[in-house]
Parts: structure tokens; C-alpha cells; sequence
């Protein structure tokens, strides 16, 4: 059984990294914020988000997932899965 909890601190700890990257404020994302749509990424900041999310959370992604990864809220439970064991 998924832990709330556990689900909120992946949000908050993928909303850092997104701020850094992308220069929105925290207060100012959403999980349903889309990368491209909502936040304004392009390709390379999206390729500075990929290496931050990589480093952030010892992570390597395959280019499929990288393509099917569109929200805050998206990449945050997609990250939360792929951490269990």
C-alpha cells in the first residue's frame, strides 16, 4: 500500500529540482504543471531537468520512459515506483 506521505515528500523533492532547473518559484508548482505547456521548458532544459532528476535521485532513465514523463506529477510517481523494491 502506497504511503501518502511518502507520495507528497517525492512531489516536494521533484518541485525542487524543476525550480532550480526551470527558475519557477516552488510555491508557484503544481503536480499537474506539464513541462513544455504549462512551465515553458524546451529541449536543452529539459535535458538539464533529466540530468538533475538523475542526479538527484541516483536514477538513469531509458529514453522510453524519458518520453512518456510530461507533469510534476507524472515524473514525481513514476520516480516513487520505480524506488520500491
Amino acid at each position: 500500500m502506497e504511503n501518502p506521505d511518502d507520495s507528497r515528500e517525492m512531489v516536494r523533492r521533484v518541485k525542487e529540482v524543476v525550480s532550480k532547473i526551470l527558475g519557477v518559484p516552488e510555491v508557484q508548482l503544481a503536480p499537474e504543471d506539464r513541462f513544455l505547456q504549462d512551465l515553458g521548458a524546451d529541449s536543452l532544459s529539459m535535458f538539464e531537468l533529466r540530468l538533475a532528476i538523475e542526479k538527484e535521485f541516483s536514477f538513469t532513465f531509458t529514453e522510453a520512459e524519458v518520453s512518456h514523463l510530461y507533469s510534476i506529477g507524472g515524473l514525481a510517481d513514476f520516480l516513487d515506483r520505480a524506488s520500491r523494491p
